[in-house]
């Protein structure tokens, strides 16, 4: 079965999702906070699986090995892209 989650988001610092299955599908600003929702295997064990996400400012060097999912701008003009790392 699969389900989509949430999870919060920062910047300057990776995001270690423990989850099988994970299929980023978004991000954006919910309620002040950088948001990714993914979708996830909800059959597999949560840990089984970790999943490396970083948020990557415009001008930054690209992550090797990752795969560009989405961009979040927010209400300051900051944007921030965000990069699955180690699947590319």
């Amino acid at each position: 079965m699969r389900s989509i989650y949430k999870y919060p988001l920062q910047t300057h610092s990776a995001a270690v999702i423990r989850a099988e299955g994970f299929k980023p599908l978004d991000v954006q600003l919910q309620n002040g906070v950088i948001t990714l929702w993914a979708e996830v295997s909800t059959a597999a064990i949560v840990g089984e699986c970790d999943n490396v996400v970083v948020l990557v400012g415009t001008g930054w060097t690209v992550p090797p090995r990752s795969a560009y999912f989405a961009t979040v701008q927010l209400p300051d003009g900051t944007v921030w892209h965000a990069y699955h790392v180690g699947v590319a």
